[in-house]
């Protein structure tokens, strides 16, 4: 093995992984989906693997010898104690700074599109990434340092004041990572969340100080393998500073494009700059060797730029209208709806969503019955404001689709892949053209066994063992329901208009006069997992929308744990909970999941589903 090659892979897996651990699935919004333990799992992850980089380790001499676990007279579970109140203190500085973003609102977004804010943060990093590659050491003087660590004075009250300082020089790698966290906080203006998303990311940060506090750690030396760590952390630092400068430089989003030879170029880019000694050659040898590894950092810097702007570039763009009353107007004489982008620089998801319209798919359904209406809300103004009030796009992505009269017949608030974004196309549609699933006539088959349950006595009302489940886990149908103008109904409060029937029989007819399926959800309030899916998954419109056009959505309550819900869960083989199930009037299950829910993964199963 190449002796330069240990270096880059610990360079890579250093200042990587805490990317990677938010990249799958979208980042942290996708794993709030998932729900708030999984978003607390992830933002400790990733607070652990923020301490694993380079912008920490000038930091560690201090904060040890602040809990003085090189001291002989303090002892290991003192350390220990003393790194505990250190960390409490970088928990209490973070959990402040979500409240700040959960206060300050969705003015979150466009402060990073404001110079006098971005070009102070550019600046910020262009520096530390100058201290990466040894223009100067990124150690604190050693007035400050015996300053800081007498911050509140010796022991824990010292400790804790540390903390409150010392958590802000991980600052400069925890920028990727902190974006999503405070865009979520910032947006719902959740206090709570903000507090206690912050304060999990602080502790998952002091993980390394625990530990070096209970082990005493000895610190490994610098060295070549730190240099190459440098080197690529600078790398990074200023590929985010060109990024962070999109929203005042457009000309920096419009570089490249989408098609194959863009990315084929920004790969060679990035491994001749390799080659030439981006990483693993030294500003501190002589002249031709600096200028090879200067000419190797510009192509790979190049490269890393043309490469995320390849992957936020869409292969065609629709016909945008900007004008509000051009686009109505439009919309009525092409006897249309209006599909309305609400989009900023500054939002990644925003972009992300162009590639989702610019698939086949997706594209044609679109121009088939829409109008396109961009509102660029970057700047934040007034008029912005006004425009996201009216149409109750105050977070961002926002998709809004109405008729030409103004009437809204759906929407979109998260980035939506191709195949679950046209089955709220779907339903939009249908409206349009006045094809509700509501309004779909029975079959005369339907029609006959629903006129004979409305004849039954009540005493042949539905019971657990109405249902039989094959082998398969299935539901069967056996008995008719009751008139579905009296069906039971449980309304979720959120953006959409889900309405649950709570009656087995009833949805079971009313989904046997309609055509439609059934979506079982097994609910008990017991269940952390169900209500994060009514807060955060069947409260979304765009899973409303899919629901309303193909499914009767049944929600069976089983907080008691009685027989009789014990028999439903058997039957339908729900041993766990949370459990969406779809099933047809015949019996047969089209598929399932298990445990906590997106609102992606549902529309995905109901697209799958949908008969």
């Amino acid at each position: 093995m190449p002796k330069r090659l240990p270096p880059v892979l610990a360079a890579l897996l250093v200042l990587l992984v805490p990317a990677l651990a938010f990249a799958q699935g979208g980042g942290f919004e996708d794993q709030l989906a998932r729900g708030w333990l999984w978003a607390h799992l992830a933002v400790f992850g990733a607070g652990f693997l923020t301490s694993l980089t380079p912008c920490v380790y000038p930091m560690i001499p201090i904060v040890v010898g602040v809990f003085g676990a090189r001291d002989e007279d303090v002892t290991r579970q003192k350390a220990f104690a003393l790194a505990s109140a250190y960390v409490l203190g970088m928990g209490a500085m973070y959990a402040v700074l979500g409240i700040v973003f959960a206060l300050i609102g969705k003015q979150f977004g466009s402060i990073l599109s404001d110079p006098k804010v971005v070009f102070p943060i550019v600046a910020l990093y262009l520096a530390l990434a100058a201290s990466m590659f040894g223009a100067f050491e990124l150690n604190l003087p050693a007035s400050l340092q015996a300053r800081l660590s007498r911050v509140g004075g010796r022991g824990y009250g010292g400790a804790f004041g540390m903390g409150l300082v010392g958590g802000l020089t991980a600052a400069p790698c925890t920028g990727p990572i902190l974006v999503g966290i405070l865009g979520y906080v910032a947006t719902t203006r959740d206090v709570v969340a903000g507090a206690s998303l912050l304060f999990t990311y602080a502790i998952g940060m002091g993980v390394l100080f625990w530990l070096l506090a209970a082990f005493t750690v000895s610190l490994p030396k610098s060295g070549r393998w730190m240099e190459s760590v440098k080197s690529f952390g600078g790398i990074a630092l200023l590929a985010v500073s060109i990024f962070f400068l999109r929203p005042i430089f457009p000309a920096i989003a419009e570089f490249g494009g989408s098609e194959l030879s863009v990315l084929a170029l920004a790969i060679g880019l990035i491994v001749l700059g390799i080659a030439l000694g981006a990483i693993h050659l030294s500003f501190h040898a002589g002249w031709p060797v600096r200028i090879r590894k200067g000419l190797g950092v510009l192509f790979t810097v190049v490269g890393l730029t043309l490469a995320v702007n390849w992957t936020l570039s869409a292969e065609r763009e629709l016909p945008w209208h900007y004008d509000e009353q051009a686009a109505f107007a439009a919309a009525e004489a092409e006897d249309k709806g209006v599909m309305i982008d609400f989009a900023a620089d500054w939002c990644t998801p925003c972009a992300e969503l162009e590639l989702t319209f610019a698939t086949d798919e997706v594209y044609e359904a679109l121009s088939e019955d829409y109008v396109f209406l961009k509102f660029d809300v970057s700047k934040g103004t007034e008029e912005d404001e006004a425009k996201q009030e009216k149409w109750n796009a105050e977070t961002l992505p926002a998709v809004v689709f109405t008729d030409a009269a103004g009437e809204e017949l759906g929407r979109v608030s998260e980035y939506l892949k191709p195949a679950p974004f046209l089955a709220v196309v779907h339903a939009a549609s249908a409206k349009l053209r006045g094809h509700e699933p509501e309004a779909a006539a029975a079959t005369p088959a339907a029609a006959a066994e629903l006129a004979a349950v409305a004849a039954e006595p009540a005493a042949a009302q539905a019971s657990a063992d109405d249902i039989a489940v094959p082998a398969a886990g299935a539901a069967t149908v056996k008995g008719a329901a009751e008139d579905t103008a009296d069906k039971a109904e449980v309304k979720i409060e959120g953006h959409g208009e889900l309405s649950w029937r709570t009656d087995e029989r009833a949805a079971f007819a009313e989904a046997a006069a309609t055509g439609k399926r059934v979506v079982v959800d097994f609910h008990g309030t017991w269940c952390t997992g169900c209500v994060e899916m009514d807060e955060n998954a069947w409260s979304e419109p765009a899973v409303a929308s899919v629901i309303d056009e193909a499914f009767v959505p049944l929600r069976l309550d089983v907080t008691e744990g009685n027989p009789a819900d014990e028999a439903l869960q058997a039957k339908y083989a729900a041993d766990s909970l949370p459990m969406v199930i779809v099933v047809d009037t015949e019996g047969v299950e089209h598929g399932r999941l298990a445990g906590a829910a997106s609102s992606t993964d549902l529309i995905g199963l109901l697209t799958t589903c949908s008969s």
